[in-house]
């Protein structure tokens, strides 16, 4: 994961070339680690969204960098979702995703759900299931962007896992906590809803629904 607030899109160039600059030797790092793929974020502080189009624009032209580069380096560049400004919603990273040859998404569940409930992720995976490669998830009160443990927020993640039951890419669990402790009890619970799923779907399979 790249650093979230990098100006990639910045509508003064000199800004804009800096970040991607930085953004460069994110990717050369990635090769090192031999890390198969790298998540941006779009640039898209609250300012940006008064001027959209231009916003998008910008956006397309470094992410067109950045796939450019990867690709060099054999590392896949991923967009991931966020909750605020010009491309907080579905079709907004569907945009980016349909004019930036070879770009594919991180689904950011937590950013998801915040103002648009179940519905907004259903929009998603409807939206861009196909270019859906990797995953971060971590709980909220569906309103904030938290970063909670799982099970310390409002999120349905029966509902949620239930929805995603198809997805068979990578999972980051992105809580932010120093005690690591809160890691493998978010873990244990996501595996606690998920085993009696799957009873369920192989019971079905068995009897042939």
């Amino acid at each position: 994961h790249s650093p979230y607030y990098l100006e990639i899109a910045h509508p003064y160039e000199e800004v804009r070339r800096g970040a991607l600059k930085e953004a460069l030797k994110i990717l050369e790092v990635s090769r090192k680690l031999e890390s198969t793929s790298a998540t941006f974020h779009p640039f898209t502080p609250g300012w940006l969204a008064s001027i959209k189009e231009k916003a998008r624009e910008l956006n397309v032209v470094g992410f067109r960098e950045l796939v450019k580069h990867g690709r060099e380096l054999g590392v896949q560049i991923l967009v991931e979702n966020v909750d605020h400004g010009a491309f907080r919603s579905p079709p907004d990273i569907r945009y980016l995703l349909d004019h930036v040859d070879g770009l594919l998404m991180t689904l950011d569940v937590g950013h998801s759900v915040i103002n648009g409930g179940l519905e907004k992720l259903k929009s998603y995976l409807k939206k861009c299931g196909k270019e859906i490669v990797h995953m971060h998830i971590h709980d909220n009160d569906m309103s904030s962007d938290l970063h909670l443990p799982i099970g310390a927020g409002r999120i349905p993640w029966p509902e949620v896992l239930g929805e995603i039951s198809n997805y068979r890419g990578t999972v980051t669990l992105e809580v932010h906590s120093s005690d690591p402790d809160y890691l493998r009890i978010s873990k244990e619970k996501i595996l606690s809803i998920l085993k009696p799923q799957e009873g369920a779907r192989h019971q079905r399979y068995e009897q042939g629904d």
